[in-house]
């Protein structure tokens, strides 16, 4: 005999199918997906939008996750993370203050790479992406650094996960055989460059930081604007995101270490 769900099973079965990518979904399409009764579903999701866990567009009925779930979420990756960046903030500050540019912190969570922090310069030129969301990993120049020297079963594993290769300027990568290509690249140089991929007039260097046992565990990323790298990279400003990544990814064997 197959055993019922419960109400709260039901509510939660409800907010995991807009999982991953939160597209909005109706009354009907839902109660199909799940196999829900039309009244149960419905009752059940105008509860959880009065709770703010999901939000519905007024002109359409459709449902998405709303401010709760955003809340949450934001919770989570804050508590399980909040030491990693307590640990990597100070680089990141020295690092802006010595370039004179915005640095941003990247974490690969649930094949989704995540602004974990930012730290921002007088001059406001930053990538697009604030704390806590998400950032196109075939464009940020972060996630594209942790996935060319993460292990080939991982980077497979999230590039088949990307959906759509969304593009945002004429330069953006839209293929799964240029992203490889370009990974490939990354590697032999040693960094990543986003090359007016994500914002025109934009440039990024990113790196990848390391974890005791030579693990990838997030990416830095070093915005410029377009005009101030132009078409060859001054190696000093290489050498001193080198020397940063190298300084917090010695710090945080050190600490998995003791810990």
């Amino acid at each position: 005999m197959t055993k019922k769900n419960t109400a709260i099973e039901k509510a939660l079965n409800i907010l995991m199918a807009f999982v991953p990518d939160n597209q909005e979904m109706g009354t009907i399409e839902i109660s199909k997906k799940l196999a829900l009764n039309k009244a149960t579903a419905s009752r059940i999701l105008l509860t959880l939008t009065r709770k703010r866990f999901l939000q519905q567009n007024s002109k359409t009925k459709t449902f998405k996750l709303g401010q709760s779930a955003l809340l949450l979420g934001r919770t989570v990756i804050n508590s399980l993370n909040s030491q990693f960046v307590r640990i990597v903030k100070p680089y990141m500050d020295r690092l802006r203050s010595s370039l004179n540019t915005s640095v941003l912190l990247e974490q690969m969570i649930n094949e989704k790479s995540i602004v974990m922090a930012v730290s921002e310069s007088r001059q406001r030129i930053r990538l697009a992406g604030n704390v806590g969301e998400s950032v196109p990993i075939h464009a940020a120049v972060g996630a594209k650094a942790m996935l060319a020297f993460s292990d080939p079963e991982t980077t497979e594993k999230i590039i088949d996960s990307i959906e759509v290769f969304e593009r945002f300027t004429p330069k953006t990568i839209t293929s799964k055989d240029e992203l490889i290509k370009n990974l490939k690249e990354v590697k032999r140089n040693g960094y990543s460059l986003d090359d007016e991929e994500t914002d025109l007039g934009i440039k990024a260097i990113g790196m990848p930081i390391y974890d005791y046992g030579n693990i990838v565990v997030g990416g830095l990323a070093v915005v410029f604007s377009a005009h101030r790298i132009g078409k060859k990279i001054n190696p000093d400003i290489l050498s001193e995101i080198k020397n940063t990544v190298d300084s917090i990814s010695a710090e945080l064997s050190l600490n998995k270490q003791e810990g």
